[in-house]
């Protein structure tokens, strides 16, 4: 038998969505399987990826279920949850089960994303709260396949590395073992925008006494107006978006992107030019607001609501406004975290307020002072941070 976790996902088109969650678990227990849950996770599309990283982890469970978010609600986020933390997608599932729902529900079926996908050791579905499509995808689908779907994913230590053409969409987190040795808080680095060989625990370029902009209005002493201001920047609206073309048929970057309610251009005083996202607009102070622009390997992304922590993607390109891609390591990671990493090879891929990302070949690994993580290749790690960023 199979052990389950059950994860429930309220939403404005799945109101039920826990007693949904009760029917799936009591209908599993009735056929013998071990059941985690329901849990009820709350708080948007990265609360989910964090509950379903933990569910999938979990020794007794070789099944998530995902039940609820799968309408087409600007709260549906479960597809998008369980694609973006697949190593491999199994598009079957949700194709079969809205074959069968047809039969039932008619053209209502096209509404439905139910999905499924290999997330790390587990096998995820993300279903519909009704109890009837519950038994239908367990009685048709689920269960009498269960083997098949879970069949060697738990053998041996380590799920196989997937290959670029089955990840290009995904975002994956593996915890190495941590090193033995001290642990140390994280610092708060602060730094001026622009510091490209080498990240310095200087003072802040912010003052005291707010400056004020070209219309006498004060500028805050942080967030993304003040970047702006410091950059020397000028915001040009009514211009299209300029999607970088390493970025620009990536849909869960994109997907970020289009939600957000505001965007314009930002001309800098060299010339260079690059689109500003805003959540939910640019208008608010305290605004999310993404810098997207165009470098190699991927895009430049900066969270221009952090400075004047820095926090965003190292590019190749001299004019980006975090270090360099070709920064020293050891340097950064001592700047940033307090701590250098056993290993500094490779490239300066992104810096946060709490880690630095660094690329090794084609995967990229995360270090925050303590352990070093795996974050899948470069399109997952950069799904991953942008997610995070203009949430946060």
């Amino acid at each position: 038998m199979s052990g389950f976790s059950i994860l429930v996902v309220p939403s404005s088109s799945t109101p039920e969505a826990e007693s949904g969650g009760t029917h799936a678990a009591a209908r599993l227990r009735n056929t013998d399987h071990a059941v985690i849950g329901p849990r009820t996770v709350k708080g948007g599309l990265a609360a989910l990826q964090q509950a379903l990283r933990t569910a999938a982890a979990e020794e007794a469970a070789d099944v998530v279920l995902v039940i609820g978010g799968v309408g087409v609600g600007a709260d549906d986020v479960s597809p998008a949850a369980v694609d973006s933390l697949a190593s491999r997608k199994l598009p079957g599932f949700g194709q079969i089960l809205r074959l069968n729902l047809f039969r039932s529900q008619g053209n209502a079926a096209a509404l439905d994303r139910s999905t499924a996908a290999i997330v790390g050791p587990a096998v995820a579905f993300a279903i519909p709260a009704d109890p009837d499509t519950i038994d239908l995808a367990l009685d048709e689908i689920i269960l009498p396949e269960i083997r098949a779907f879970t069949a060697g994913i738990r053998a041996g230590a380590a799920v196989p590395e997937p290959a670029d053409d089955d990840v290009e969409d995904a975002v994956v987190e593996v915890v190495e073992d941590e090193e033995d040795g001290p642990t140390l808080p994280p610092p708060e680095p602060r730094w001026r925008l622009g510091t490209r060989s080498a990240v310095t625990m200087e003072a802040s370029p912010i003052t005291a006494e707010a400056p004020t902009d070209a219309d006498g209005n004060d500028v805050p002493d942080k967030g993304w107006k003040r970047a702006v201001y410091d950059l020397e920047a000028e915001g040009l609206r009514g211009k299209a978006p300029d999607v970088p073309q390493n970025i620009e048929s990536h849909a869960p970057i994109l997907d970020v992107l289009h939600h957000a309610g505001e965007y314009a251009q930002l001309k800098f005083n060299n010339g260079n030019r690059a689109t500003i996202y805003g959540y939910p607009d640019l208008q608010r102070a305290n605004s999310k607001v993404l810098l997207v622009g165009w470098g190699e390997p991927l895009a430049e992304v900066v969270a221009l609501h952090r400075y004047p922590i820095q926090s965003g993607t190292c590019i190749e390109e001299e004019r980006g406004l975090m270090p360099g891609r070709n920064a020293d390591i050891a340097e950064i990671a001592e700047a940033v975290t307090g701590r250098a990493p056993a290993d500094t090879s490779g490239e300066l891929f992104a810096v946060d307020h709490d880690r630095i990302y660094v690329q090794r070949g084609k995967w990229i690994y995360s270090w925050d002072g303590r352990k070093e993580r795996q974050e899948g290749n470069a399109k997952q790690a950069l799904t991953s941070m942008v997610v995070h960023w203009h949430q946060r």
